[in-house]
């Protein structure tokens, strides 16, 4: 029976590591190095200063203050981008795009990242159809 205990405890932690979100990183930073909290409250993407850092599904994340690191490691779910901070309408459409940090989005408290500003401009005619879709597609991409 402990072993049987055992057996599926192991299961149960390699399934949960397996289901962590695939994090739009390059290097190991996560969006580029801009601070996800920044989106929120300075309404632009502002460039993370390398020495302020948090670790969070297994990348790094760069915040332009303490605060803001501090605000994020409170809550990073909420300030964290939808989809793993890949293209939103990419996911919508079943890729794993990269993003431009420019190209962005708050709707609904979520934040969203484009891969460019034209690309944006078409995920603002239907944002919340694309954010159906996106939510369709998702769990295969992440599960990738």
């Amino acid at each position: 029976m402990r072993r049987l205990l055992l057996l599926l405890a192991a299961l149960l932690a390699t399934a949960t590591v397996a289901r962590a979100e695939p994090i739009n990183a390059d290097q190991g930073i996560a969006i580029h190095g801009i601070d996800p909290v920044a989106y929120f409250t300075d309404r632009r993407a502002v460039m993370g200063d390398p020495a302020i850092t948090a670790e969070w599904q297994g990348v790094t994340w760069r915040f332009a203050s303490a605060e803001h690191r501090e605000t994020f490691l409170a809550a990073p779910e909420r300030y964290a981008p939808a989809y793993g901070g890949h293209c939103a309408y990419g996911v919508s459409r079943g890729y794993l795009v990269d993003i431009d940090p420019e190209a962005w989005t708050i709707r609904n408290d979520t934040l969203y990242l484009n891969y460019s500003l034209p690309v944006r401009t078409t995920w603002l005619e239907d944002p919340d159809g694309y954010v159906a879709k996106a939510n369709r597609n998702w769990p295969g991409l992440a599960a990738d």
